[in-house]
């Protein structure tokens, strides 16, 4: 298990590392949450988790100096955390242990979002640093300062994920081991409602026309590829 979470988070920090460095997408979430589930060994729920958080975030991109909420952390302890506590009593993913992940784990793209912007502030030290070291001339000089910058921003990303993981994972052990019968219930329903709300912020980004047929051909495609993962 630690071992794993070591792993996790150490490629995770360089997933959010690729929010402000390559913009590769390998940062989206629909990318990190398969390549999470494929470490550890279940890339079907990397992707559906990753996959509804798309929907979620769809519309917030770093562009220029708008710096949006951390959604690549949130999916990869998502899926970390629903993994790494293994299946159900029917040998498929619970999906009461989704939906309660995700609503664990969902703040920290805010918190996430408020430490990125204390790194920017910081960076903002390097940048004129690196001016100076430009004006004398001196190459070396610029380039350890963007791998000062480049390395920070990993040790927090990384660190942030290992902390929160060796935490959460636990935790949701517990929970998941002590949920009543209606509150089970309600986060099986909670699950289903996630698409629901997801496919919502997606039109509402695109701002597409005849949303409503869009929408519920969006829904019902969203419960067929649940079912079908779900299916042994």
């Amino acid at each position: 298990m630690h071992w794993k979470i070591l792993l996790i988070a150490s490629t995770g920090g360089l997933m959010c590392l690729d929010r402000i460095v390559l913009q590769a997408m390998i940062s989206r979430p629909v990318v990190a949450g398969t390549l999470t589930g494929w470490m550890l060994g279940d890339p079907a729920t990397g992707l559906f988790v990753g996959a509804m958080m798309e929907l979620f975030w769809i519309d917030h991109l770093p562009i220029g100096t708008y710096i949006p909420p951390n959604e690549t952390m949130v999916t990869i302890l998502a899926v970390s955390a629903v993994v790494l506590n293994g299946p159900g009593p029917s040998g498929t993913v619970q999906r009461e242990a989704v939906a309660l992940s995700l609503l664990v784990f969902l703040p920290v793209a805010y918190l996430a979002q408020k430490g990125e912007q204390v790194l920017v502030m910081l960076n903002e030290r390097l940048a004129r640093q690196a001016v100076t070291a430009g004006e004398e001339g001196n190459l070396r000089a610029i380039s350890r300062l963007h791998g000062r910058a480049l390395g920070r921003y990993w040790l927090v990303s990384a660190g942030l994920l290992a902390v929160l993981l060796a935490v959460g994972v636990p935790l949701l052990g517990w929970f998941l081991a002590n949920l009543s019968h209606p509150v089970r219930t309600a986060l099986q329903l909670t699950y289903f409602m996630f698409p629901v709300v997801g496919i919502a912020a997606a039109l509402k980004a695109f701002s597409q026309k005849r949303a409503l047929h869009v929408f519920c051909g969006m829904y019902l495609a969203a419960v067929l590829f649940l079912e079908l993962l779900q299916s042994p």
